[in-house]
């Protein structure tokens, strides 16, 4: 089916030869590692018992010497051997490619995004639990615009898919704690989340099957609202490292549609991204595998093999999350 005619999006004003004009200014070192990322073969940090030390300590310098610093103090207050743990730590030195003084930045803002997000009641948590949304999200939480994929890539990194024909009628803000709450699941709740810590998160967007399109949310401000918050809280705030990004468009609405949100991108991100159409069915698969995500790890309606079952796995974490509750409460 084609898309809804009366649905209009603005003349974008950054274009995927804009994209690759930027790519082209890069130096080749730059060049290199953004294709270093795209297929996998990324850099990594040796991580030595000795250098891990040497890095908490400076962590620990450079946090302690930021002075207003609120959500954290709370944090730390509330939950003192989880904030000062070496593994949670660890993932904001990771995400700055252990940079001590920007890790202690992004961690004091991760708890202060916390907080607006989920409020002071629920975001001193170590985890995020669907008993943390609001009745107001449920939508988006039953839609599941963004999802964790049950594998990871070849190299070992978290796949997040990303749909916006399933934002249709969500608020940013749900979907922006939709977004946090799956970062977390691969981060933090997951057998795999110190190898995902270390290789970084890629992402999947789109449908490659035609169907009737409308805009996400219910304007196109919404959407540009949705693009910047995500993108700043990549850059500033979640404790990971998105290595790339693949946009599969089904139609020209797609198509046009993800350019729009280029310009609404943070510059340092968009050189990760690659755009496919649909109608290279088998070429997309072909680069895709390329890329460390062959189409057994790829969701059908991506035009990989993969059947993910997104709403057994809402119930199946409903349900962990209730028995936890309760646990938690007798206990107390």
């Amino acid at each position: 089916m084609e898309s809804d005619p009366s649905v209009r999006i603005p003349r974008p004003t950054f274009s995927y030869e804009s994209l690759n004009a930027e790519f082209a200014a890069l130096s080749e070192e730059e060049q290199r590692k953004v294709l270093r990322d795209r297929y996998g073969r990324g850099d990594e940090i040796k991580e030595t018992p000795e250098f891990i030390s040497e890095c908490l300590q400076q962590f620990k310098k450079e946090i302690d010497s930021i002075q207003n610093k609120e959500a954290y103090d709370i944090a730390l207050f509330i939950l003192p051997d989880y904030v000062e743990s070496d593994r949670f730590r660890l993932a904001f030195l990771r995400a700055d490619y252990f940079d001590a003084k920007a890790a202690a930045r992004r961690m004091v803002t991760y708890w202060e995004r916390k907080v607006d997000l989920f409020g002071t009641d629920k975001a001193f948590n170590p985890s995020i639990s669907v008993l943390d949304f609001e009745e107001s999200d449920y939508p988006a939480l039953a839609a599941g615009g963004i999802r964790l994929l049950p594998h990871l890539d070849d190299h070992g990194r978290a796949l997040l898919w990303n749909y916006p024909g399933y934002y249709h009628d969500c608020s940013v803000l749900s979907m922006t704690r939709l977004h946090w709450f799956m970062v977390h699941e691969a981060l933090f709740n997951n057998t795999m989340s110190e190898v995902v810590q270390i290789k970084g998160v890629v992402g999947l967007a789109g449908n490659a099957f035609p169907v009737h399109l409308a805009i996400p949310f219910n304007s196109m401000t919404e959407v540009q609202q949705f693009a910047s918050i995500t993108a700043s809280d990549y850059n500033s705030a979640l404790p990971t490292r998105p290595r790339c990004y693949h946009r599969i468009a089904a139609n020209e609405f797609g198509h046009r549609f993800f350019e729009y949100l280029l310009h609404y991108v943070v510059p340092r991100f968009r050189p990760l991204f690659s755009f496919y159409k649909s109608r290279n069915f088998w070429k997309n698969r072909f680069a895709l595998s390329q890329c460390g995500i062959p189409p057994e790890k790829v969701p059908f309606e991506l035009a990989g093999d993969l059947q993910f079952n997104y709403q057994q796995w809402l119930n199946d974490r409903i349900t962990e999350d209730l028995a936890s509750s309760v646990r938690t409460i007798r206990a107390d």
